[in-house]
C-alpha cells in the first residue's frame, strides 16, 4: 500500500527527494526526533508529505483500505477538507482544514488521532516529546473548537489520560502506565 500511495503522489505532481541524507526526512539525519517516514515526497524544499507502513505506528487502526466512508457519526478517518470535524485558519491564516478543491486525503479523526497519540507516548521512549507535543497541540486546539471532537468517544484510560493532560495537573503517563484496574 505505500509503494501505491508514493506512485499515486508522484503522479500528481510531489516531487521525489533529490536531498539523499542531507535531507531531514533521511532515515540517516541525526538527530530525529520524530519518526523517519518510509518513503518522503516534497511539495517544495523544505515542506514533505511523509509516508509511513501502518503496521509501525498505527496497526491498532482499521486500514483506509477497509474503512473508505467519511461520513459517519463516528468514523476512524475524515476527509482533511471536512468543514463540520475541522476548523477553517486561524485568524492570521494558519493551519485548519484544506481546501476543497483539491484532491481528497484522508486522515484520522481527531479523537482516533488523540488514542494513536497516546498509545505512541506509552510505547515510545524515542519519541515521547514528539507525542506529546501532539497531545498539547490538540488540546489547545479542541478547547477552541469544542464542537470538532468529543472526549467521551475516547476509551476511558485515554479519556482519564486526556483530561489529565487538559487539566495540567499531571502527566497523561500517570494515567497510561496505571493498571487499567485501578483507573
Amino acid at each position: 500500500m505505500l509503494q501505491h500511495a508514493y506512485e499515486i503522489l508522484h503522479r500528481a505532481d510531489f516531487a521525489p527527494c533529490t536531498l539523499g541524507d542531507s535531507c531531514l526526512q533521511s532515515p540517516k539525519c541525526h538527530p530525529r526526533f520524530t519518526p523517519a517516514p518510509n518513503a518522503h515526497l516534497h511539495v517544495i524544499d523544505s515542506y514533505c508529505v511523509m509516508l509511513f507502513n501502518q503496521s509501525e505506528l498505527l496497526g491498532h487502526m482499521p486500514t483506509l483500505a477497509v474503512t473508505p466512508r467519511t461520513d459517519a457519526d463516528k468514523p476512524d478517518f475524515i476527509l482533511a477538507s471536512d468543514s463540520k470535524r475541522l476548523p477553517g485558519p486561524d485568524v492570521i491564516g494558519n493551519g485548519g482544514r484544506i481546501w476543497s478543491d483539491l484532491h481528497p486525503v484522508r486522515v484520522l479523526s481527531v479523537w482516533r488521532f488523540v488514542e494513536a497519540c497516546m498509545l505512541l507516548l506509552q510505547r515510545s521512549r524515542l519519541y515521547r516529546s514528539y507525542w506529546m507535543s501532539h497531545l498539547c497541540y490538540i488540546a489547545l486546539y479542541v478547547d477552541e473548537n469544542k464542537d470538532v471532537f468529543d472526549d467521551n468517544d475516547l476509551k476511558p484510560v485515554h479519556k482519564a489520560a486526556f483530561d489529565v493532560l487538559r487539566s495540567g495537573k499531571g502527566h497523561p503517563l500517570d494515567i497510561l502506565e496505571t493498571p487499567q484496574s485501578e483507573v
